[in-house]
């Protein structure tokens, strides 16, 4: 007679807490799932802004190299000048 009912107890017991530690369980997956997908947005940007920033220094070396030979060119000149002084 007691064990017809401390059974079922014991198993209503039983089921409470696996189903509790289940529903910890999704829980727990849902909010690193979650902070995974935000950390995987944020290096999204971070490689967008990386590659952006090459091609932003690339131009800015393009431009500098331009400017460095049209300064060569003048300082050539000085010289062929200057020698042409002295002479």
């Amino acid at each position: 007679m007691a064990s017809e009912i401390l059974i079922p107890i014991l198993l209503a017991i039983i089921a409470y807490w696996v189903k509790r530690y289940i529903d910890r369980s999704d829980k727990r997956q849902d909010y690193f799932t979650e902070k995974a997908d935000e950390l995987s947005d944020d290096l999204k940007v971070v490689i967008t802004n990386f590659s952006n920033n090459i091609k932003t220094c690339e131009k800015t070396h393009i431009d500098l190299n331009s400017h460095i030979k049209s300064h060569d060119k003048i300082l050539q000149d000085h010289e062929k000048r200057i020698l042409k002084l002295e002479k």
